[in-house]
């Protein structure tokens, strides 16, 4: 699944959940499931913290801390 923002038309990045654990949070479980039923395309305000990744595949990773406005 890619995240993008509106005003970055054309550009994106790849969310890729690393643990189980994540989802455990309600929050971005509920996220996660409206996303994978709306076919991927919705908006959302997500809140995290960019790192760096030492897995060459994903060198650069959102660090997903609060989803929330979830929209279709």
């Amino acid at each position: 699944m890619n995240i993008s923002d509106r005003a970055c038309p054309g550009r994106g990045i790849e969310l890729v959940i690393k643990s189980e654990a994540t989802l455990d949070h309600k929050d971005i479980h509920r996220f996660y499931v409206q996303m994978n039923h709306q076919g991927r395309k919705g908006f959302a305000t997500i809140t995290g913290l960019f790192q760096a990744d030492p897995d060459p595949l994903t060198p650069y990773v959102l660090n997903i801390e609060q989803v929330k406005d979830v929209t279709p």
